[in-house]
């Protein structure tokens, strides 16, 4: 396990588990919006994105990768040898985006606010069922790549209690 991804709907608890697995691991951490969005809400293109990955984590010989971007998901799994999916219920999800409003977070370049905490919710209710069907069409795609889901945040600190 040196190549990690973590994807999941947002609120699932995949920054928080991807940084105590990297703490746990001593492994560097990425997180993808890090990666995408700039500190006032603006975002680089798709292609800067990919150049990105390319450029600074995928010839690294261990990384961890938090995030989903549905656009660059089968690029970053086909170089990753584990996937962790967070696999939980939408309405859990969208209360735990709900109750982060506000907070200052490492994984994102902006403090959320009521507007961007409510487009958060609308893009995740629009979005997380095309999201499901496309992550188990791919692991089904790549059986080498070792995929581990969690239904719960139970499951996952579980996981982290026993590494």
């Amino acid at each position: 396990m040196k190549k990690i991804l973590i994807i999941g709907c947002s609120g699932s608890g995949k920054s928080y588990f991807a940084k105590r697995l990297s703490d746990k691991l001593d492994i560097k951490l990425f997180y993808m919006d890090q990666l995408f969005w700039r500190s006032d809400k603006t975002h680089i293109t798709r292609d800067e994105l990919r150049e990105k990955l390319a450029s600074e984590v995928y010839g690294l010989d261990s990384f961890i990768l938090d995030g989903n971007y549905s656009g660059t998901l089968e690029e970053r799994i086909n170089h990753s040898d584990t996937v962790f999916y967070f696999d939980l219920d939408l309405d859990f999800c969208i209360s735990e985006i709900r109750s982060r409003k506000g907070t200052i977070r490492e994984d994102l370049p902006w403090q959320e606010d009521d507007k961007s905490t409510e487009e958060l919710v609308e893009f995740v209710k629009n979005n997380s069922s095309a999201d499901r069907l496309l992550i188990y069409s791919l692991i089904n795609k790549y059986s080498n790549v070792n995929f581990i889901i969690f239904k719960s945040r139970d499951e996952s600190d579980n996981y982290l209690s026993q590494l």
